[in-house]
C-alpha cells in the first residue's frame, strides 16, 4: 500500500474517513448482504444502498456546513459552486435534472420516482448515484486498505460462485427453490447475468491492483481474489460478462502494448487465471462431476481442451519472455509501431466480426450454425430473444411524441412502454412481460429520452477521457476506469439495477476524485510496482 503519511495526513480529515468507511461497507458488507434468500435480494441492496449513502450524505452536509462557516476560508473556497465543477460534473447533473423532467412529465410519476415497475432505477436511486458522486469525488483520498476489502469482499462472493455451481451451498440460499433458479442463480447476487455483472466490475479493478500495487501482503489477496474471479465468470455462464471482460482484456493490452514490464504481469494475471480455471476441472473430478455444466465459451477454458493448454502455455512463455527484457532494461519502452501494429489487428478483427454480423445477418440467412457462430446472426431470436426487445425498443422510441423523444416515458417505466408486445413476446418466446430492455443504453433512451441518453454517455465517456490522461501521474485512475469499461461493455446486453450498478458508480466516484487531485496536486498517491 501506499503510504499516505507523507503525501496525504496532513489533509485526512473525518469527512475523509467516513466516505473511506462508507466504501469499505460497500466494497465488503453489500456485496454479501441478504435476508430472505433470492426473494429479497435486490430488495436488500437497494435499501442498503439508500441508507448507507443518506447517512453519509447527511453527515457530510453537516460538516460542509459548519466548514462554511469557519473564518479560515481559502482562495480556492471563494470561487462559485459552479466554477468548481467539470464536464464530468455537469453530465451528472444533467443525468439528475432530465431524470426529474422525465418523472414529472411520466404517465406513471410515483413508479418513476421509487423505480417499482422495473428494478428499483427510479429517480430517487439516480438522486443517491449524483449525491454520492459529488461527496466522494470531493472528499475521498487513498488509503490502499479499501481496495483490499474490495478483493476479500468480491473474493468471498467469487468463492461462493464457484461453489455453489458444484451445488455446495453453505449460506442455505437455495433451500426451497426449484431446479431451475438453482441453476440460474449463483453467491448472494442473484442470477447468472446479475453475477456476470458483478465480476465485470469487480475483477478488472482487482486485475489491475494486482499488477500496480508495491504491497506485498495486499499483492497476494489481489492476486487470490483475481484467480477465483475469472472462475467466477466462467461458472455464471453469461455472455455479457464474457463481452465485457475479454473486450476489456485486448483494451488492456493495448494500453499496456509499449511496456514490457506490464506485459509480464499482464500475461502472468493471464497465465494464472487460465490456470485456475483448470482447477475447477480437477475439483469436477472430485465432485464426479455433479455440477450445473457449462455451455461452449467456459468449458474451453474448464474441460479437457487443448486449445486452452496452448492459452496457458503460451501467456505463460509470453510473461517470463517480457520479464526478462524489463529485468535486462527496466525503463524500456518499445517504438510506437508495435502499438500501431496491435491497433491495426484489433482494428480488422473488429471488421472481421462486422462482416461476419452483416453475412449471416442479412445475406446468408439459412445457414446452420454452431453455438458460437450463432452470435452473428442477430434476428428476434438473438441473445435469449433480446434482439426482440432491441427491435421493439427502437420502433417505440420512432413513434415517440417529441417530449417522450426528449425526455423518455419515465425512469424505470420500460414496462409500460413495452406492454403492446406482451402478447408477441408470450407467443413467440413463452415469456409473459418484461420490465426492461436488456440493454442499458436503449433502456435510458427509451425511459429518459434522447437528453437521458446522452448525459449518461457523456457522463461515462468525459470519465474515461479524464482517467486516462490522470494515469500518466496516477495509476489509480486507470484502475477505476478498468471497471467502469469492463461494466459499460457488458452493459449492451444485461441491465442496470442497485445489485452491481451502485458499485459502477463507486468507481466513478473515486476515479474522479483521483482526476481532480492530480489536477490539483499533480501528486501520485498510489505506488507502482516494484
Amino acid at each position: 500500500m501506499a503510504n499516505p503519511s507523507n503525501k496525504i495526513d496532513s489533509k485526512y480529515g473525518v469527512k475523509n474517513a467516513i466516505v473511506n468507511y462508507y466504501l469499505l461497507l460497500m466494497f465488503t458488507v453489500f456485496p454479501l448482504a441478504f435476508s430472505r434468500q433470492y426473494q429479497n435480494i435486490r430488495t436488500d441492496k437497494y435499501i442498503l444502498f439508500l441508507s448507507l449513502t443518506v447517512i453519509v450524505a447527511i453527515v457530510e452536509f453537516f460538516m460542509i456546513l459548519a466548514d462554511a462557516n469557519s473564518r479560515n476560508k481559502s482562495k480556492a473556497n471563494n470561487l462559485k459552486w459552479y466554477q468548481t465543477l467539470n464536464f464530468t460534473d455537469w453530465s451528472m447533473l444533467a443525468l439528475l435534472i432530465v431524470n426529474s423532467i422525465s418523472t414529472v412529465f411520466s404517465t406513471y410519476p410515483s413508479d418513476a420516482f421509487f423505480g417499482t415497475q422495473g428494478r428499483n432505477n427510479g429517480l430517487l436511486l439516480m438522486i443517491a448515484y449524483v449525491a454520492i458522486y459529488f461527496i466522494i469525488t470531493r472528499q475521498y483520498q487513498f488509503y490502499e486498505y479499501v481496495f483490499g476489502g474490495l478483493a476479500v469482499g468480491a473474493g468471498l462472493v467469487f468463492l461462493l460462485a464457484v461453489i455453489n455451481y458444484f451445488y455446495i451451498d453453505p449460506l442455505g440460499m437455495f433451500v426451497g427453490y426449484d431446479q431451475q433458479v438453482v441453476v440460474d442463480f449463483t453467491s448472494t447476487i442473484g442470477n447468472k447475468n446479475l453475477m456476470a455483472s458483478f465480476v465485470c466490475v469487480c475483477l478488472p479493478v482487482i486485475m489491475m491492483l494486482f499488477i500496480n500495487t508495491s504491497n506485498k501482503t495486499l499483492k497476494w489477496i489481489y492476486f487470490v481474489s483475481m484467480v477465483i474471479g475469472f472462475s467466477s465468470l466462467l461458472v455464471a455462464d453469461s455472455d455479457s460478462g464474457f463481452l465485457g471482460f475479454f473486450v476489456f482484456l485486448i483494451i488492456l493490452l493495448i494500453y499496456y502494448i509499449r511496456k514490457p514490464k506490464m506485459l509480464s504481469l499482464y500475461f502472468f494475471s493471464l497465465f494464472s487465471m487460465l490456470a485456475g480455471a483448470k482447477v475447477l476441472r480437477l475439483f469436477s473430478l472430485i465432485m464426479n462431476d455433479h455440477s450445473k455444466g457449462l455451455s461452449e465459451i467456459p468449458n474451453l477454458f474448464v474441460y479437457d481442451n487443448g486449445i486452452s493448454y496452448i492459452f496457458i502455455i503460451f501467456t505463460l512463455l509470453l510473461s517470463v519472455l517480457f520479464y526478462f527484457i524489463a529485468k535486462r532494461n527496466p525503463d524500456l519502452i518499445f517504438p510506437k509501431a508495435v502499438f500501431i501494429t496491435a491497433l491495426s489487428i484489433i482494428i480488422l478483427s473488429i471488421s472481421i466480426v462486422i462482416y461476419l454480423l452483416i453475412k449471416y445477418t442479412f445475406i446468408d440467412t439459412t445457414s446452420n450454425l454452431n453455438e458460437f457462430m450463432s452470435y452473428f446472426r442477430f434476428n428476434e431470436s438473438w441473445g435469449t430473444h433480446r434482439g426482440f426487445m432491441w427491435i421493439k425498443s427502437v420502433e417505440i422510441f420512432s413513434n415517440f411524441n417529441l417530449k417522450d423523444i426528449l425526455f423518455g416515458c419515465g425512469p424505470d417505466t420500460y414496462y409500460s412502454a413495452f406492454t403492446p408486445y406482451f402478447s408477441e413476446l408470450l407467443s413467440l418466446f413463452g415469456d409473459q412481460t418484461t420490465n426492461c430492455a436488456h440493454n442499458e443504453y436503449l433502456n435510458y433512451l427509451i425511459t429518459t429520452g434522447i437528453l437521458g441518453l446522452a448525459a449518461y454517455l457523456c457522463v461515462i465517456i468525459s470519465f474515461i477521457v479524464r482517467t486516462f490522461k490522470a494515469s500518466k501521474i496516477n495509476p489509480l485512475a486507470i484502475i477505476c476506469c478498468a471497471g467502469v469499461i469492463c461494466y459499460s461493455i457488458q452493459a449492451i446486453v444485461n441491465i442496470a439495477q442497485p445489485i452491481t450498478t451502485p458499485l459502477f458508480i463507486l468507481l466513478i466516484c473515486i476515479g474522479e476524485a483521483v482526476c481532480r487531485q492530480v489536477k490539483k496536486d499533480n501528486k501520485n498517491t498510489f505506488n507502482q510496482t516494484d
